[in-house]
């Protein structure tokens, strides 16, 4: 602070401190340093309720009001947060709130001369060169310790089939709803990663939509590295803003995306002609044409096609129940 202002902070006023913390905002300060020293200048800490929390716990380890503590219990409350294993930023939000409490509404700032601050050490990351972790990846021993280095196919055969017979089958009949609806009339489950935290892994069930969809767009089976395929959209509706996320995005807006970066279930160009087919067959609510919808067989052929003859509306399809029709 004292930098920034040029002359001793002693005298420092309120001005001073709120042109300060613009001044670390401005200059992309990191959000626990602003608020570390907006706690030590006295200024109100940005979690009120982190000082209830903190009271309530120095009276726990106390076993008394914590009104009348000394300066010599604080300093064993820290000691003890220390020795308990308490993490650097709950230690550090701790003393901010009991420095308000004791100084400001007890108005005894004496009493937390002990309480300090506590240094968060930060690991940088460790990041291996191109051909170190070339060098990793040879020497893994197996697909197995290779698929957990980088991106391989799943060493389960099963898992592989199943991915297979996805992709098979979308080339086959050149429709994902179609490809759900088969997979659940002939009773073929599809690998899903398990949501249980006490059973981790691999669980069999039969798909959702969604579950057949992301698999035919998702590039990593083609064997690409893509990084920002959807986003937000704002928009303002009867002048409130509205957001909404997962928003996709055409390939050609992406942010990154790298091709044959490892095996894949099938080529790129397969995976261009997939999006394309996929992309056709979408009749959603409000499109003003019915691209593919020529394709689909059985009672929602004229789809799309046909048109109410008092308003003008398309006729659409709607699937529910647990086979999806």
């Amino acid at each position: 602070m004292a930098g920034f202002l040029g002359r001793s902070p002693d005298a420092a006023t309120a001005e001073d401190l709120r042109l300060f913390q613009l001044h670390s905002t401005a200059t992309h300060v990191r959000p626990p340093t602003i608020n570390m020293t907006v706690s030590a200048a006295g200024i109100w800490p940005r979690r009120p309720s982190a000082i209830t929390s903190a009271v309530k716990t120095l009276a726990g380890f106390l076993g008394r009001s914590p009104d009348a503590a000394t300066a010599e219990d604080l300093r064993l409350f820290q000691l003890h947060s220390t020795a308990t294993h308490v993490r650097p930023p709950t230690i550090n939000m701790t003393v901010s709130a009991l420095r308000f409490f004791f100084g400001v509404t007890l108005d005894r700032a004496d009493a937390t001369r002990h309480l300090t601050f506590v240094h968060e050490p930060h690991k940088l990351p460790v990041v291996l060169s191109p051909d170190e972790v070339a060098r990793l990846l040879e020497a893994a021993p197996g697909v197995k310790y290779k698929a957990a280095l980088g991106v391989e196919k799943d060493p389960d055969d099963r898992v592989r089939e199943a991915l297979l017979l996805v992709f098979s089958k979308f080339d086959e009949l050149r429709s994902a709803r179609q490809v759900h609806f088969w997979l659940r009339e002939e009773g073929i489950v599809l690998p899903a990663n398990s949501r249980r935290a006490e059973a981790p892994g691999v669980v069999w069930k039969l798909p959702a939509y969604n579950a057949v969809h992301n698999i035919l767009t998702n590039p990593i089976y083609a064997g690409a590295y893509a990084f920002g395929r959807t986003g937000s959209q704002v928009s303002v509706v009867e002048g409130r803003k509205h957001i909404r996320r997962g928003v996709r995005h055409p390939i050609a807006e992406w942010d990154v995306l790298l091709k044959e970066q490892h095996e894949g279930y099938i080529t790129w160009d397969e995976f261009e002609r997939n999006q394309r087919l996929i992309a056709d067959n979408a009749t959603g609510m409000g499109r003003t044409i019915a691209r593919g919808a020529v394709r689909r067989q059985g009672e929602v052929l004229l789809a799309g096609l046909l048109r109410c003859g008092h308003c003008g509306r398309k006729l659409q399809v709607h699937y529910s129940g647990k086979l999806g029709r």
